[in-house]
Order: structure tokens, then C-alpha cells, then sequence
């Protein structure tokens, strides 16, 4: 997934502050249907101000606690391993106050 590219589910546009989005995971790319879980890469790019992306099994309730935490100026990355949530998707949210993201989410690996 990565929002610098044309809309669409895999694609943008940023993602804006206090948003969350779903993207499918499981059955794309190579992932099997069957995955409960998938590690990941995330790198965000071009954030507008300070904030945190929390990634989290789709369906299920915002973790208190953020995937990475990023600022202007600055390309960010972190790894993770994530629960599929419903229909093998994961979310993601946007913790800025203002302003927006784009971000890459690479799936490079999962478990069954």
C-alpha cells in the first residue's frame, strides 16, 4: 500500500489527520486468505507536523499505544506484526492534530 499512488484501495490519497483507513491484506499480493497475521514495514513520508500512525486489526478497537511516531522533515520507518482483523484487513490511523500523511505499508511477511 502506498498512498502517494492513484486512488484506489491500495493507493492515496494521505491519509488526514484524525482519519482512519482500511485496507485489505489477506488473498493480495501474495498473502494467502488463510493469514491471521502479517508483519510489516511502515514508512511515513512528507508528514505536514508531528504525530503517530497506530496500525491495527481492522474491526477491532484503537490501541492506546502508536505504531511509530514521525515529524516534518523527516522519512520515518518501523516494523510490526499485526492481527488480521475482519475479512484479513488491517487500519490504520492518523494521530495528528492537524494536516495529513502519506505513508508506505509493505507486507513482508505473515502466518497462518
Amino acid at each position: 500500500m502506498d498512498t502517494r499512488n492513484a486512488p484506489g484501495p491500495q493507493g492515496g490519497p494521505a491519509l488526514v489527520a484524525g482519519s482512519t483507513r482500511t485496507f485489505p491484506v489477506a488473498g493480495i499480493c501474495g498473502v494467502p486468505p488463510t493469514a491471521k497475521a502479517v508483519t510489516v514495514n511502515i514508512a511515513v513520508i512528507n508528514p505536514t507536523t508531528l504525530g503517530h500512525l497506530t496500525l491495527y486489526p481492522a474491526g477491532g478497537i484503537l490501541p492506546l499505544a502508536s505504531t511509530i511516531n514521525f515529524r516534518s522533515g523527516i522519512i520515518r520507518g518501523n516494523n510490526a506484526i499485526v492481527t488480521l482483523g475482519t475479512g484479513g484487513q488491517v487500519s490504520v490511523f492518523n494521530g495528528m492534530g492537524t494536516g495529513s500523511t502519506d505513508f508506505v505499508l509493505d507486507v513482508s511477511g505473515w502466518f497462518e
